[in-house]
């Protein structure tokens, strides 16, 4: 049915120049929250490069 997916978010370290350091971390995941409106607030549990953390928002668990 519609609205039935999870969602992810992914940290990943990154160096000055934007290049990936290892692989992502999950940081954070729930079940569809609102049918439209997503609103997520989290704490990082882990600490950034120097160089900065990029952050992936990804839907996983859909139907089709």
């Amino acid at each position: 049915m519609a609205g039935e997916f999870d969602l992810r978010v992914l940290g990943q370290n990154v160096t000055y120049d934007g290049d990936p350091i290892g692989e992502p971390s999950v940081l954070h995941s729930e079940g569809n929250p609102g049918f439209g409106q997503y609103n997520m607030t989290f704490t990082s549990p882990i600490e950034s490069a120097p160089g900065g953390m990029v952050l992936y928002v990804e839907v996983i668990n859909l139907q089709n």
